[in-house]
């Protein structure tokens, strides 16, 4: 897991991410690389957070989603791995819901909230 303290505030500009490509042997971002990351990641922290998250997270998304999964482990007990799955799908669809919210589609919110 990321450790926020590492990582520079300071922002760049960084190329749009296109989906998945493989490369020795673990997935990476295209479109993301150490050079590219607003965050200044590492090769090695980018492909953690496609093994992590999944393909189809923006790097802003992937921060977004390791933030709140670092909060719920600083606030509750999550040791277990039936814990740490449920904590992550808390996280995914928390970033889906605000998606939602973002764009005014109540009717998703409330689908995702059941």
């Amino acid at each position: 897991m990321l450790n926020f303290a590492d990582i520079p505030s300071q922002k760049q500009p960084m190329n749009v991410d296109d989906g998945p490509s493989m490369s020795a042997g673990m997935y990476q971002l295209i479109g993301l690389t150490p050079e590219t990351s607003k965050y200044h990641l590492t090769q090695k922290e980018i492909d953690e957070l496609k093994v992590t998250w999944g393909r189809d997270y923006s790097e802003d998304d992937y921060m977004a989603l390791e933030q709140q999964f670092h909060d719920m482990q600083s606030s509750y007990v999550i040791n277990d791995p039936i814990a740490i799955s449920n904590a992550k799908i808390i996280c995914k669809m928390t970033l889906k819901m605000n998606k939602f919210l973002d764009i005014d589609d109540v009717e998703s919110v409330s689908k995702i909230s059941r």
